[in-house]
């Protein structure tokens, strides 16, 4: 039991990690259109 809670906090972490950094390419490439 406590492995697969370990397991689905780091399948979490690895999700919550892929969006941010897709969500802060976009932040990029927004600013980079808006300053370019």
């Amino acid at each position: 039991m406590k492995n697969t809670g370990i397991a689905r906090k780091v399948d979490e972490r690895m999700f919550l990690s892929k969006q941010g950094a897709s969500e802060l390419l976009e932040l990029i490439t927004r600013s980079g259109k808006v300053h370019g």
